[in-house]
C-alpha cells in the first residue's frame, strides 16, 4: 500500500517510477485505465509509461474506455447524474442502480405521527435532494422503500436526512445497517402548509411509488446485492 503524502503528490512522473513502482514495488506488470494520469500535476500518462515499461523491464496493459449508448462512462458522468436526481440514467451507466449503506439513526418520531414511520439515515452527498422510490435490503430480504432526501422544510428542523418508509414494516431499526437501492425520482422535496397536505402528499407518492416497485422485481441486481 503507497499512502498517498504531499511528499507523494510532489514526485514527477519520473521519479513516480523510479522510487514508487520500481524500487518501492519492483513492479513487473502495470494495469492501466486509458486515461491514467500519474506524478506532479498529472505529468505521467498512458504513453509515458508505454515508453518507460521496456526500458525498466515490466509490462503495461491499457484498459480500453467502456461505452453504454455511445457515451464513454466514467465517474464524473455518473455524479453529474446524481447531483441533478437522474437516477435512472445513472443506472444504465452503473449497471445496478445507486445505493447506499447506512446505519438507522434515531429521529424525532414526527413521521410515525403522520402514519408514514421512517428510518433515517445519513444524507447521501451524491444525490440531488428530492423524493425516490426505492428498495430497501434490510436483515436479509427486500423490502419496497419510499424515500424523502432533504431538510424536511414544513418542520424547519435545518438538519439534512435521507427518511426511508418502509410499508408495512412495524418495529425499530435503531443501530441496524441496512442497503437503500435508490430506483427513480417522483419530485421536489416541498413546504407544505399543514400535516394534512403533506399526509395528503404522501399517500400520492404511494401511489406512484407502487409502479416502480413492481417493475423493480425484475432487476438482475437483486440476486447479486444479496450475495455481495
Amino acid at each position: 500500500m503507497i499512502h498517498f503524502t504531499p511528499a507523494l503528490a510532489a514526485l514527477t512522473a519520473g521519479e513516480f517510477v523510479e522510487r514508487a513502482l520500481l524500487k518501492g514495488l519492483r513492479v513487473a506488470g502495470l494495469c492501466v485505465g486509458y486515461d491514467f494520469g500519474f506524478g506532479r500535476g498529472r505529468q505521467g500518462n498512458v504513453a509515458l509509461l508505454q515508453e518507460l515499461g521496456p526500458r525498466y523491464g515490466f509490462s503495461v496493459e491499457v484498459i480500453p474506455a467502456v461505452s453504454v449508448d455511445g457515451q464513454v462512462v466514467s465517474s464524473r458522468l455518473i455524479r453529474s447524474l446524481l447531483a441533478e436526481g437522474r437516477v435512472v440514467e445513472a443506472r444504465t451507466f452503473l449497471g445496478r442502480p445507486y445505493c447506499l449503506a447506512g446505519t438507522v439513526e434515531p429521529g424525532v418520531g414526527r413521521g410515525t405521527d403522520l402514519g408514514f414511520a421512517t428510518a433515517n439515515l445519513p444524507a447521501p452527498a451524491l444525490l440531488k435532494d428530492g423524493v425516490y422510490a426505492g428498495r430497501i435490503l434490510v436483515r436479509g430480504s427486500f423490502r419496497d422503500a419510499m424515500m424523502n432526501l432533504g431538510w424536511a422544510p414544513t418542520f424547519g428542523e435545518g438538519v439534512r436526512r435521507l427518511e426511508v418508509h418502509i410499508p408495512g414494516w412495524e418495529g425499530a431499526l435503531y443501530g441496524e445497517r441496512v442497503l437503500v437501492f435508490v430506483l427513480q425520482r417522483l419530485r421536489d422535496e416541498q413546504r407544505f402548509a399543514d400535516d394534512g397536505r403533506l399526509r395528503a402528499q404522501l399517500a400520492q407518492d404511494r401511489d406512484a411509488a407502487e409502479g416502480v416497485w413492481r417493475s423493480a422485481e425484475a432487476l438482475p441486481w437483486l440476486e447479486w446485492s444479496l450475495h455481495s
